[in-house]
């Protein structure tokens, strides 16, 4: 469990040996959560997006520092801040599997990414404001997205070509 930069809860369980088995796991974390929480008076939302609250960073530490600089000096700024501070999603990290094959595997996941979206399109507002959009999450991550995620294809369209996004971000 790691405290996010505006304050959210990430829950980041363990490999496991399949989906039902990740699944039993984050709900057995979730009741863990849910429990301490209410024991302080604190519940959990299925929201994407903080609904209130205006962006603003709690948590110190130096990977926010880097990723604030970062989008200071790619004139994303305002959309970082508010995709950092203010919004949440589901992240999946799955085993990239034999090197054959890898490249057709990046791109049908890239493909299943709109679907992804739609799932959690819960969360209409941020910072007190209807957006227009069911997602402020997609919203926010639009405008800043085309300077950070993706793969960058090699000449040969098959691997991933270095990026250097990391390079370019300072650590403090």
């Amino acid at each position: 469990m790691t405290v996010e930069p505006g304050g959210a809860i990430e829950l980041s369980g363990p490999p496991e040996d399949g989906i039902v088995a990740a699944i039993g796991s984050m709900n057995n974390d979730q009741a863990v959560l849910r429990k301490a929480f209410a024991d302080v008076g604190l519940g959990l939302v299925y929201l994407g997006a903080d609904p209130l609250r205006v962006p603003r960073r709690v948590n110190p530490g130096a990977r926010y520092v880097a990723m604030e600089d970062f989008f200071t000096s790619s004139d994303s700024e305002a959309a970082g801040a508010r995709m950092m501070t203010s919004t949440a999603s589901i992240q999946v990290n799955l085993d990239a599997g034999p090197r054959a094959g890898w490249a057709a595997r990046v791109r049908l996941a890239h493909a299943l990414g709109p679907t992804m979206i739609a799932i959690g399109a819960n969360s209409p507002m941020l910072g007190g404001e209807f957006t227009g959009w069911v997602s402020a999450r997609q919203r926010s991550g639009g405008r800043w997205t085309r300077h950070a995620a993706g793969p960058s294809w090699g000449p040969a369209a098959t691997t991933p070509a270095p990026t250097g996004h990391a390079m370019r971000s300072r650590l403090r």
